[in-house]
């Protein structure tokens, strides 16, 4: 696999934790290089901002980009760092996509990134339990 020219990373932190960023910034950077050969081009960062909104100065500069055709990738460390709600998730997803631009998450799952912050169960896109069927 060739890897892409122009790689983004976006990071996000609810607080302002260094620890937090500095471990999601290892993560992407150990993905792309392990992973896909690549290095991050530019990295994208919105530290003590929620991830209810997608009104995020980091972001927002990410997708100008990414409309702009100066990315071909973009690599998070968790979904749940784009957006915690699934819709806004979504719309993040198809803007990449209509530009033809790669996602990549490095730790899909939090139970199996060691070194990234443990997120409560219900908080993780994907990893709630499906309810049983009650008779």
């Amino acid at each position: 696999m060739t890897p892409p020219r122009t790689v983004a990373c976006y990071i996000r932190t609810p607080s302002y934790h260094s620890d937090a960023l500095t471990q999601q910034i290892r993560i992407t950077r150990q993905f792309l290089r392990t992973q896909l050969g690549a290095y991050a081009s530019v990295i994208y960062c919105d530290e003590a901002h929620s991830g209810t909104t997608l009104d995020r100065p980091g972001l927002q500069s990410l997708l100008a980009h990414v409309e702009a055709g100066g990315v071909e990738a973009v690599v998070v460390a968790e979904y749940h760092r784009l957006s915690r709600i699934h819709t806004q998730l979504l719309t993040v997803q198809m803007k990449l996509e209509r530009a033809n631009v790669a996602l990549w998450v490095a730790a899909p799952h939090p139970r199996l990134a060691p070194g990234l912050p443990r997120s409560a169960p219900h908080s993780f896109l994907y990893d709630a339990p499906i309810p049983e069927a009650r008779p």
